[in-house]
């Protein structure tokens, strides 16, 4: 009997170590920064524009499996930005806005190889994003916090060209359909909080060029050029309450989120 427990347990441990030798894992973090800019528009009219750049961290792990894969990513952004808009009773307005921004999501998928060197991922994933805007107050305007929160689901394909066998090229594009945010209105005068609801409009996509570069056996600096956009739809109107008695109505406009940026990050086995 304490031969055949000991011929198991290694039998489990030899699985395991084989298991080892099939799947492989990589890592990676980084520092980032983009551009921001993002649009208020109400029947074709500009409302408002927050727009600056914003340092941020990247950070992945990646597994694979033969030709699969699968993948975690998160990324957070803060900065303080610059808003150039109008109150509701068209006065001019400008200061300054702090935005964060935090997303995380998973993707899986499947890796062909067309042409040596060459190499085609398409994957499907999803993810959640937070966002929160703090529209500073001045002496003509009372400020607002804005927090967005959205799930999503995403398509893409990555082609990647081994340049070298130290140098890879990648091109990444995807995409997010409709999506539909919940936002949660702060306001700093005296309001109740409301909640709205912005419906998508054909959600947004990314588009990101990397390069990367091996210096050691299992390390490597990858380097990558992104674009982003996030389009959302006009809510419907809401009550706004004072003390629990309503006053009037609010509604979240139509906006486009452009973000632009570069990330370099260290990948180790």
């Amino acid at each position: 009997m304490k031969k055949t427990i000991i011929a198991a347990l290694l039998g489990l441990w030899t699985g395991a170590a084989a298991a080892e030798d099939v799947w492989s894992w990589q890592r990676s973090l980084g520092l980032a920064a983009g551009y921001f800019d993002y649009e208020e528009t109400d029947e074709g009219r500009r409302l408002n524009r927050e727009f600056g750049v914003m340092p941020g961290l990247v950070g992945e792990i990646e597994g694979r499996y033969g030709p699969w894969f699968g993948a975690l990513r998160g990324t957070f952004f803060a900065a303080e930005v610059d808003y150039d808009g109008q109150t509701n009773l068209g006065t001019p307005l400008t200061t300054v806005t702090f935005e964060n921004i935090a997303e995380g999501g998973f993707r899986a998928g499947r890796r062909f190889n067309p042409a040596p060197r060459h190499g085609l991922e398409a994957y499907l994933g999803a993810g959640l994003r937070w966002w929160s805007r703090d529209i500073r107050s001045t002496p003509i305007a009372s400020g607002v916090i804005e927090v967005y929160r959205w799930p999503f689901v995403m398509a893409g394909l990555e082609y990647t060209w081994a340049v070298t066998p130290e140098d890879n090229l990648s091109l990444d594009v995807r995409g997010w359909p409709r999506v539909n945010p919940g936002l949660k209105v702060d306001f700093k005068n005296g309001y109740d909080d409301a909640t709205l609801n912005p419906e998508g409009e054909g959600g947004g996509g990314r588009v990101t060029l990397a390069w990367e570069r091996r210096i050691q056996a299992q390390k490597s600096i990858l380097v990558e050029l992104w674009y982003e956009r996030w389009d959302l739809g006009k809510s419907a109107e809401e009550p706004l309450r004072l003390g629990g008695v309503t006053v009037g109505t609010l509604y979240e406009p139509a906006s486009t989120t452009e973000f632009v940026g570069l990330s370099v990050s260290l990948r180790w086995l």
